[in-house]
């Protein structure tokens, strides 16, 4: 199966010294999705948000991220201020086409981008074992529970596997299947069956994460 280059999401990458919590509630409470939020082992913080939209190029989904950082309010702004680190990360999936592959940020992007004081970072994907992967996704989307709870289906993250082989005929895949109502990450044990097929052996995680509910 031929695999062609594309984009894949922008996040926002945060890092502190101090809790993110009421950024990362002030930031999803204006349309992000928070991925995770938390404490490393050398006591610093971190939070990673995404925005669900479906667009095809990074330009777009890094102006709505700016909107929702540009609204802040003032105990949230010194929060921002406050982070060491902070990095719009735009994620690309690698593949065998097509030639030449470009797109690009507008001018006015990167002007509110260097005004929001924030870094970019571009990080490419590999491709893995795609076969598992594309079998687990074409089951994961069907499945009528992860409907419910994504809404219409909008973009795929694939994630890095603890292992590519765990036994013969057998591979983990991670993924995040993001929708209109939520995301839902799914981290599975794909077994190779005797028919040549790939199916889902056993689910190993599964995550729902939903934009705030506004009142």
């Amino acid at each position: 199966m031929k695999h062609e280059i594309h984009y894949q999401s922008t996040d926002l990458d945060l890092r502190a010294p101090l809790d993110l919590a009421l950024l990362a509630d002030a930031l999803t409470s204006r349309g992000l999705f928070l991925y995770h939020a938390g404490q490393w082992h050398d006591g610093s913080w971190s939070a990673r948000f995404t925005v669900s939209s479906g667009f095809r190029e990074p330009d777009k989904d890094t102006a709505a991220i700016l909107t929702a950082i540009e609204s802040l309010d003032e105990p949230s702004q010194r929060l921002w201020a406050a982070c060491k680190s902070r990095n719009f990360n735009i994620g690309y999936q690698c593949g065998e086409g097509p030639w030449g592959f470009n797109q690009q940020l507008s001018a006015a992007t990167l002007t509110r981008i260097a005004a929001a004081g924030t870094g970019l970072v571009i990080t490419i994907y590999p491709v893995l074992d795609t076969e598992a992967v594309d079998a687990a996704v074409d089951i994961l989307k069907k499945d009528k529970r992860i409907k419910r709870t994504i809404g219409k289906y909008q973009s795929l993250g694939i994630h890095r596997p603890d292992s590519f082989s765990i036994k013969k005929n057998q591979a983990e895949v991670k993924v995040t299947l993001t929708g209109t109502k939520g995301a839902m990450y799914v981290h599975c044990l794909m077994q190779l069956t005797l028919e040549g097929e790939w199916a889902i052996k056993e689910i190993l995680k599964e995550e729902e994460r939903f934009p705030p509910t506004t009142t």
